[in-house]
């Protein structure tokens, strides 16, 4: 037998708290926006016709694109700005994430909109 902590079974109480939705964690409250938007993009996948699921696709790629160039040019800040000590490649990062970021807020709120 397993000692204290160390089985697959967790007390009652501890398994209520687990799941109740009174308390959220710190990061839990992303993972229930994502886990929100999951699923009303797919609900919206299913119940969507064939253009619905083309803009969507569409607008998941253009997604992908803004938020690696978001990444892209935080990477200039830290890699070129910081430790390689060459402002110019930290200022175009600067601008890159900047617009790349609001290009996000923009399509986000563009969805949200539309799929009401």
């Amino acid at each position: 037998m397993a000692g204290p902590g160390l089985g697959t079974r967790r007390p009652r109480a501890q398994a209520a708290r687990l799941n109740s939705p009174e308390q959220p964690t710190p990061g839990a409250s992303v993972t229930h926006l994502l886990r929100d938007a999951c699923r009303f993009i797919a609900g919206t996948w299913v119940r969507g016709g064939t253009r619905t699921r083309v803009a969507l696709a569409l607008a998941g790629v253009v997604a992908a694109a803004l938020l690696g160039a978001f990444f892209f040019g935080l990477w200039h800040v830290l890699f070129g700005g910081f430790v390689r000590g060459n402002w110019g490649a930290g200022r175009f990062g600067i601008a890159l994430a900047v617009i790349s970021g609001a290009l996000l807020v923009v399509e986000v709120t563009i969805g949200r909109r539309l799929l009401r």
